[in-house]
């Protein structure tokens, strides 16, 4: 009872620390009591609530504070504050363990692909673990392009493949050139497609743009799928088909838009127009998410 009555009083006079100290000595000497245990779990709730604001009034520049502030932030659901409060930690520490790579998990969950895209390349500018990075950048990479999968947007497509390509950079694997490859065929199909519908004011500069970059992206495509395809061999072999079938509809476009000939003057090859007819196969799972997801967020 006096210890009960002693953490008590000092907690009501301000003094969380001391008013803790006597109810966890109390609960260590009188393990049966409920209410002095009640009253100990009281003071550490309440302590939970306001241990990192005092501390962070208290010590300003203490970078671990504001990366445990980040994660209690986080953990409410108030994701914005929480990228603020990693942002800063990372300001006044900046060999604080993995924590580029948790503002671009933050800046990922915000919907903010891009601007984590960039943080991953300070976070290998600034030595951290190429693992790590290569694990993220792929395991974001794989959820973009699952995306774009559904969208069909050719700019969907690009932002995943930036991810695989800066995975590729960081710690080159076959799985790394497999999925970069996967993703640049998307890109260079996408691109093709496009050009023929472009009718806006540039219209011939965009169409020049869009059949250069289908054509760019298809060489990416075939290194990619040539050097990864021990990861999945039969869906290499699948895509690299399709890249042949779509050779000489992006010889023709480049010919078209590039050299600035009409369709009718140029034998051989589909018009512009006529995207190949086949579809790219799926990318089996076995490739897709090959263990990249996990381990891929700090």
């Amino acid at each position: 009872t006096l210890v009960t009555r002693l953490a008590l009083a000092n907690r009501d006079a301000r003094r969380p620390f001391r008013a803790l100290e006597l109810a966890a000595r109390g609960v260590a000497r009188f393990p049966g009591d409920a209410r002095l245990y009640g009253v100990y779990a009281q003071l550490v709730r309440a302590e939970s609530d306001t241990v990192v604001p005092r501390g962070l009034a208290l010590f300003p520049k203490a970078a671990d504070l504001h990366a445990l502030a980040a994660r209690d932030l986080k953990a409410r659901g108030r994701a914005e504050e929480a990228l603020e409060f990693t942002r800063r930690a990372v300001e006044l520490d900046s060999t604080l363990p993995q924590g580029v790579l948790t503002i671009a998990q933050a800046e990922f969950d915000l919907g903010r692909p891009d601007s984590a895209l960039a943080s991953l390349g300070r976070a290998m500018a600034r030595g951290e673990d190429t693992t790590l990075v290569t694990q993220f950048a792929l395991a974001k990479g794989n959820a973009l392009l699952r995306a774009a999968n559904a969208t069909k947007a050719r700019g969907d497509y690009e932002r995943a493949l930036r991810f695989f390509a800066l995975a590729d950079s960081a710690r080159s694997t076959p799985q790394s050139k497999f999925l970069l490859g996967t993703a640049a065929l998307s890109v260079s199909r996408a691109a093709l497609e496009d050009a023929p519908k472009a009718f806006t004011a540039g219209a011939k500069e965009e169409r020049r743009a869009l059949a250069r970059l289908g054509t760019t992206t298809m060489a990416a495509a075939r290194a990619g799928l040539t050097a990864g395809q021990e990861l999945a061999p039969d869906a290499a072999q699948q895509y690299l088909g399709y890249l042949d079938q779509m050779g000489p509809y992006a010889e023709r476009q480049v010919t078209t838009f590039c050299a600035g000939l009409p369709a009718a003057t140029t034998a051989g090859g589909p018009a512009p127009g006529d995207a190949p007819q086949s579809t790219p196969p799926t990318v089996p799972p076995a490739a897709s998410g090959a263990r990249s997801d996990r381990g891929g967020s700090p």
